[in-house]
């Protein structure tokens, strides 16, 4: 059915994990208020989730990231936001992290993990929509 599924979330890549979901290719197009994927699947029944939904997002943050406070913060704004999950620094330098909650305050978590603190340079987010694992509370991991 190739169409448009409103308001996933804010960032330039995006992999739609869904069972019996066969999707080629998925392309993002991003504006401030809103946002909309068109995707080139040969068989689509149904849209992935209504608006209503609790979605969960796995993202990784490319840039100077690191010893820039983005965790701490990330994991202020994810409490504010009423969001669940957890964030920690990778290796090679980036962060990921894991949110879900209410579209809208994902969709809101993703547009400020694209700037990140004051002291951060985000170059790139990477996001995988995943199914929400139920998690209610925000944690740094190591």
């Amino acid at each position: 059915m190739g169409g448009t599924y409103q308001k996933l979330a804010a960032y330039s890549k995006l992999v739609i994990i869904a069972s019996g979901c066969p999707i080629d290719e998925i392309q993002v197009e991003m504006s401030i208020s809103s946002f909309s994927v068109q995707d080139s699947a040969k068989t689509m029944n149904q849209p992935l989730m209504s608006d209503a939904d609790v979605i969960g997002v796995h993202i990784w943050i490319t840039g100077k990231v690191q010893g820039v406070a983005y965790r701490a913060v990330t994991r202020q704004v994810a409490v504010q936001l009423g969001l669940g999950g957890w964030v920690r620094n990778l290796p090679d330098g980036r962060v990921e992290a894991v949110f879900e909650g209410d579209r809208q305050r994902v969709e809101q978590m993703l547009a400020w993990c694209r700037q990140g603190p004051p002291a951060a340079v985000v170059s790139d987010v990477t996001a995988e929509a995943m199914l929400p694992l139920g998690i209610t509370s925000f944690q740094i991991l190591p």
